[in-house]
């Protein structure tokens, strides 16, 4: 399981450390990574979810993500707002392009609202991921 974290200071660091992106292709393992709910200034301005996974393969090559959690509820204005101060975003669910790149794409309602934060709902990714 890769992600959810900061793409570039949190995900792809821990993937760039010699043999881990080796050993994640060659493990049996299904591969999946939990996509961002919200996109980060600076570090992901405008990435859809294809450019989040897109990322992953320019650093580490391909076989690294076999599926996605992409989450596709619709977030309340006021959530949406809050988040603009920060010039954060949903990440864009852009299905047929995560298709194009050969993965199983899981879309769904995962998120949570807590404390005036966006964060994903582990129940129900978890209950994606043993159902995986």
């Amino acid at each position: 399981i890769i992600g959810p974290g900061s793409l570039y200071t949190s995900v792809l660091p821990n993937l760039l450390v010699p043999g881990i992106s080796d050993a994640i292709r060659e493990a049996k393992a299904k591969k999946v990574y939990i996509c961002n709910i919200m996109t980060q200034e600076g570090e992901t301005t405008n990435y859809t979810a294809t450019e989040h996974v897109q990322a992953i393969i320019d650093h580490c090559g391909v076989g690294i993500v076999e599926y996605i959690v992409v989450n596709d509820e619709k977030i309340p204005l006021s959530f949406l707002k809050a988040y603009a101060q920060e010039n954060a975003m949903p990440v864009d669910y852009d299905g047929q392009q995560l298709q194009n790149l050969g993965l199983r794409v899981i879309t769904g309602p995962f998120i949570t609202y807590h404390d005036g934060m966006i964060r994903h709902n582990a129940l129900r990714v978890s209950e994606v991921i043993l159902n995986i």
